[in-house]
């Protein structure tokens, strides 16, 4: 991958993100979004990190130490005055360049920097092997919507306590486009999720998961593929997402490449900076 194609991709990831929060909040009763030419805030005021996030800032190159925690004070704030926890996310774009540092300075939880990865749709071509008995189907009703979100609990193993919140989340998911859920099915049982986010020429592959029973039969694999050629039917010509570890290989079978790192840290409320 050239210098020219990582910079765009990793342009590519961060704008999904934002049009994924942007529907997001749309969706969401309650919700508040904050997006201006330096910042885009995002508040569903649910009590779960990835429902509250600071998804970009770009303050400059230079701001001394005051001004730069002063800034950061002032974007946590909303969290803040809610009680709700938040996770902001640290670009390669993101400036200044030392906001990771001064974020954790702060206070903030320095949680992972997961890969961002992303593929040409445009010339994309895998044989994939077919998982006998597996059926993958649009999801395009309440009731279907339902069995997606019991799906996706149990793939990701949330905790207990968190499946209200979780519940209330994935309402961002539902309603259409450019939002589009998967179901997979293993001898009429769902086994499995996945969402396309349709951006401006790029598709975002998020909520790939699978049921422990089902797992290490290819299920993922064949999920993504299918969100993949429904992206390229609807004309993108770039699909990226954000990887966990386990997923990274699950990925790079498929053609991703790696495009960048994508800090997150966590704000939770109470949280007083050093």
């Amino acid at each position: 991958m050239d210098e020219t194609t990582r910079r765009a991709w990793s342009a590519a990831v961060e704008a999904n993100y934002l049009t994924l929060y942007r529907t997001g909040c749309a969706r969401i009763r309650g919700a508040e979004l904050r997006e201006h030419a330096e910042s885009f805030v995002a508040l569903s005021g649910l009590p779960l990190p990835l429902g509250n996030a600071v998804v970009r800032v770009n303050w400059g190159a230079t701001l001394t130490t005051e001004a730069l925690r002063t800034r950061i004070a002032a974007t946590l704030e909303p969290f803040r005055s809610r009680g709700v926890p938040g996770l902001w996310y640290v670009w390669p774009s993101s400036q200044p360049t030392n906001l990771g540092e001064a974020l954790a300075t702060y206070g903030l939880a320095h949680v992972g920097d997961p890969s961002a990865m992303a593929l040409d749709l445009v010339n994309w071509t895998a044989n994939i092997p077919p998982v006998l008995g597996l059926r993958i189907h649009a999801v395009a009703d309440p009731n279907t919507h339902d069995r997606w979100v019991d799906t996706l609990i149990a793939g990701f193993e949330f905790a207990a306590h968190t499946h209200g919140a979780v519940r209330a989340l994935c309402a961002m998911l539902a309603g259409g486009p450019p939002v589009y859920q998967y179901l997979g099915y293993l001898r009429d049982q769902p086994v499995a999720t996945a969402t396309l986010v349709r951006g401006d020429g790029e598709a975002g592959i998020y909520n790939v998961a699978t049921i422990p029973a089902a797992r290490g039969s290819g299920i993922a694999t064949a999920m993504t593929a299918t969100v993949l050629r429904a992206a390229r039917d609807l004309g993108c010509q770039t699909a990226i997402l954000i990887a966990t570890a386990p997923g990274e290989a699950v990925y790079r079978g498929l053609g991703f490449e790696e495009c960048c790192r994508v800090g997150e840290y966590v704000w939770q409320p109470g949280t007083v900076p050093e």
